[in-house]
């Protein structure tokens, strides 16, 4: 395996630094209830809205993110490893829940999505869950409000 950049072929030199481990205190700030909702009726779907829904929780000395997403089902139900800080956080995958229908996301570890926050505002970049409709696929946009 090597860089991209030529400039970056030279061994011996320092490219990796270690991420610095999650500091729980910094993550609790994100605790609670996140949604979403996209208005479908003017879609080619046959369902009239789809609802995200981001719960973190601390458990066990841990941050979690329970993600579901519904349209008329459960279409998504998901567990997250939160990683990051009080800024940004990063939802990884760590396992499917029942009621899960979706068979696109099942790669243990893959990113869902990330959030950031901003001047009281949160953005989100996507990643393994996204919007249907196009136009709410964009990069750091603000789609989640926070409620709890």
């Amino acid at each position: 395996m090597k860089p991209l950049l030529y400039e970056n072929e030279e061994s011996g030199k320092i490219y990796f630094t270690k991420e610095v481990d999650d500091n729980l205190e910094e993550l609790s700030i994100w605790i609670g209830e996140y949604i979403f909702s996209e208005d479908l009726d003017n879609s080619k779907t046959a369902f009239g809205s789809a609802d995200y829904r981001i719960r973190i929780y601390r458990e066990d000395n841990q941050i979690y993110a329970e993600v579901q997403v519904d349209e008329e089902k459960t279409y998504i139900r998901v567990k997250a490893n939160v990683r990051g800080n009080e800024n940004e956080i990063r939802l990884f995958l760590l396992e499917i829940l029942p009621g899960h229908m979706c068979s696109s996301i099942n790669k243990e570890g893959s990113i869902l999505l990330k959030l950031r926050e901003i001047g009281g505002e949160i953005y989100t970049d996507w990643g393994e869950i996204a919007p249907i409709l196009e136009e709410n696929q964009e990069y750091g946009k603000k789609y989640f409000e926070k409620v709890l």
